[in-house]
Formats: structure tokens, sequence, C-alpha cells
């Protein structure tokens, strides 16, 4: 998804497994509107034995999004519906990414300045320059949310074993979010208030960038984020840079 070279909103996807949950939050923040899973993947190890967390939320992350589900045997040529969304139905997104193109190229000062204009209540939130295809910026700002379709207090009581819970933090909506309106994020333009998850370190690398600005290095969601960043500018994979906000 973070390397698909075009828009990825209404797209179709096929995987071999059952995806688990924030795999679901992923594809629902792309805008994938058509999933297929192979059959064979719900014979699999991992599909015994974690097939709850894809019944029990990935499903319902993926419903919620109006995304339509199929099982296919390709040898048989066969689909069989897992879910398929009413006709009508539009997914509430009340809080979604604010993307505005910007009429210059990206630098030093107009980055500190939309750090700096942004007024968010939430603690965790990011902002970014993103570039298309025909070589236009725009500024992205992205908030800690619900998955698209649940309301912060649906998603709030939905927890499974404190593993999963249905909120995108903000570096994965920035990144899934660009991607979604055939965006490329600008290395050396990201800003996040918090270091982000390890899981949105590892998405972040996956995307091919190297360089997050960070407003509190002393802050994060999960424990786990410090040692994921000290292994991974160890090793010389990423550079996170201490950029605060002016105001």
């Amino acid at each position: 998804l973070l390397n698909f070279d075009a828009p990825t909103n209404g797209a179709s996807m096929a995987i071999t497994d059952p995806c688990c949950p924030n795999c679901a939050k992923a594809i629902a923040e792309s805008g994938i509107k058509t999933l297929y899973i192979d059959h064979k993947g719900f014979q699999k190890d991992f599909a015994v034995r974690r097939g709850d967390e894809f019944n029990d939320m990935s499903l319902s992350i993926m419903a919620h999004a109006g995304i339509a589900i199929y099982e296919i045997n390709r040898k048989a040529e066969t689909l069989s519906p897992i879910h398929v969304p009413l006709g009508n139905y539009v997914p509430p997104e009340d809080n979604p990414i604010e993307i505005k193109q910007i009429e210059t190229e990206p630098d030093a000062p107009s980055f500190q300045a939309l750090i700096d204009g942004v007024h968010i209540k939430h603690e965790r939130w990011g902002c970014a320059f993103a570039k298309d295809r025909n070589g236009k910026y725009y500024s992205l700002i992205a908030s800690t949310h619900a998955a698209i379709g649940y309301s912060e207090q649906t998603a709030s009581k939905n927890k499974k074993e404190d593993k999963y819970d249905l909120f995108l933090e903000p570096l994965s909506r920035l990144l899934f979010g660009a991607v979604k309106h055939g965006l490329n994020l600008v290395d050396g333009y990201i800003w996040l208030s918090t270091l982000p998850t390890p899981r949105e370190m590892v998405n972040f690398v996956g995307a091919g960038l190297e360089i997050l600005a960070i407003g509190n290095l002393d802050s994060a969601k999960k424990e786990a984020a410090f040692a994921a960043r000290e292994t991974l500018e160890s090793e010389g994979i990423l550079t996170f840079r201490n950029q605060k906000r002016k105001i």
C-alpha cells in the first residue's frame, strides 16, 4: 500500500491470509473498497490460532469502513461473500486528515510555520508535506483518531487484550492517508508531537522514508517506542530529529 503508484482510494486488494486488526485499520485508512482473501489462508496455522482477532475485530473494522470482503478460491474460480456493505452505506468520518495544496516548494521555514500554526487538542498529532505525481505540494495534518466508521466513544470501549485497539496513531494516518490520495510524503518534512509506536516506525521504513522530526522525544504512547528508536537509530535506518513548536 505504501509503495502503490496511484491513489488507493476506491481500489481493490487481494491478500493471502486473513488480516490482523492493525492491517485492517491500514486498509480502511487507505480507502480500499474491495478485499479478496485466498481461501487457503483460512486453513493456515496462523488463521487457526488467531482467527478470533480477524472475526472479532478485523471484520468489524473493515465493515465499518464500508469494505466489501470476499473469500476467493482461485482454482475453483469462485467468490464467497464474507461481508457486503449496503449499497447506500457511507462510513462516517468526523475527523478526516486535513489536506491543503500549497503554492511553493517546502523549506525549513515553511515547515516550522506549519508545525507552529496547527491547533489540535490531542496530545498525539502530526503534520507533513507531500507531493503528487504532477509535482504539486500539499500540507497534511492528522491526530490520533478512531478508525473510519467509528466514533471516539465507541472505539474506546473496544480492545483486544490490550494488544489491539480501534485507534490509528498520527504517523499511520499520515502514511496511509497520503497514499489514499496519491501523495508521497516528503522525507525530512514529517513531524510528530511524540515518538510513534514501533509498528508505525516499521511502516515508515517500509515507505522508504528515513527522517522524522519529533516535538517531544521523551514522550510516547508505548514504552517499547524508546527501544525501537534506539535500535533503528543505531543501525542507521532512521534519524529522529528534535524539533519543538515555537509557540
